[in-house]
């Protein structure tokens, strides 16, 4: 995807291969400059006269520098009234957790190990509040204790893993669709390093009740 200002293109559609794509219009406002300036900048850019409205068309590759022109440019024109979001498909609402989702990938963008941000090991997400067939008894020098045995899961989005609910047991759906259909909703999907297969099983720990 090339910075055109000539190619139209179906943002929607391309919203699906790229980062983020926006459109906003002529504005009044002192920033409309800059965040013209801006627009061209990224990836793709569009612009076009639909009777007396300029049109910005703009599409953002899934890569650091474009994420951060995203960020920028949604500061700008995040909260004019004529601006759209789309990603993977969708129209984004909220454009206050787009940018925190760009910010946090930015982050991990900025990681040698991008994982070491977005990977986080939890206790079961999905399992019920009472573990197995009960608490087992550790015997020690101290005072009978009793524990648990907890499975721990690699959660595969920091960003989504506050937000995460369970939901019940006799729902039909698996473990891994459930905390996709959970990102989608969020928003998170979005990001390039979200990986919903990379949730699994990577232990257990005893837990002390």
């Amino acid at each position: 995807m090339e910075n055109d200002l000539t190619k139209k293109v179906d943002l929607v559609k391309a919203s699906r291969s790229s980062l983020l794509a926006l459109s906003f219009t002529k504005s009044s406002s002192q920033s409309y400059r800059l965040a013209v300036h801006l627009a061209q900048q990224a990836a793709f850019y569009y612009e076009e006269k639909v009777g007396p409205h300029t049109i910005h068309s703009v599409a953002f590759k899934k890569d650091r520098e474009d994420a951060a022109r995203a960020v920028s440019l949604l500061q700008y024109v995040g909260g004019w009234k004529s601006t759209q979001v789309f990603a993977s498909g969708k129209v984004l609402q909220d454009r206050f957790r787009i940018s925190q989702i760009l910010r946090c990938y930015l982050e991990a963008a900025a990681c040698e190990d991008w994982k070491a941000h977005c990977y986080t090991v939890v206790d079961d997400p999905f399992a019920a509040r009472h573990y197995g067939d009960g608490p087992s008894i550790v015997i020690s020098a101290r005072p009978l204790q009793f524990s648990q045995e907890i499975d721990e899961f690699l959660f595969p989005c920091s960003y989504l893993n506050p937000f995460f609910r369970r939901k019940s047991d006799k729902h039909p759906s698996d473990h891994v669709h459930q905390i996709q259909a959970a990102a989608i909703t969020i928003g998170c999907d979005m990001c390039p390093y979200f990986s919903v297969n990379e949730y699994k099983k990577v232990g257990k720990r005893m837990k002390v009740l």
